[in-house]
């Protein structure tokens, strides 16, 4: 039997999907700068590029996993704006200022 778990609040819905694009990025950052590192200490001599090969890997997931998470925010947040149109709360324009 799953136990029962409370559903999210909005507010932490949109905490927990800053918090982990923010990690995504910061990922992205640091193999990024290990991927320069290696260029310039040229230990792509050495290895014959293998870890070059395992860091452009790592990019590749990891720019794909946070292009998918970037686009689940926006639907999100894109969605609660609408809906807020809707309702007459927020006016169009103050979307674009």
């Amino acid at each position: 039997m799953v136990p029962f778990r409370k559903p999210l609040s909005k507010l932490a819905i949109l905490n927990t999907s800053t918090e982990s694009l923010w990690k995504l990025v910061t990922k992205i950052d640091e193999t990024t700068k290990s991927l320069e590192t290696y260029n310039q200490l040229k230990d792509y001599e050495r290895d014959k590029f293998e870890k070059a090969n395992a860091l452009i890997t790592e990019m590749q997931t990891l720019t794909s996993r946070f292009g998918q998470e970037k686009y689940a925010f926006y639907s999100y947040t894109d969605g609660r704006w609408k809906k807020r149109i809707k309702a007459g709360s927020v006016r169009e324009t103050s979307l674009h200022t």
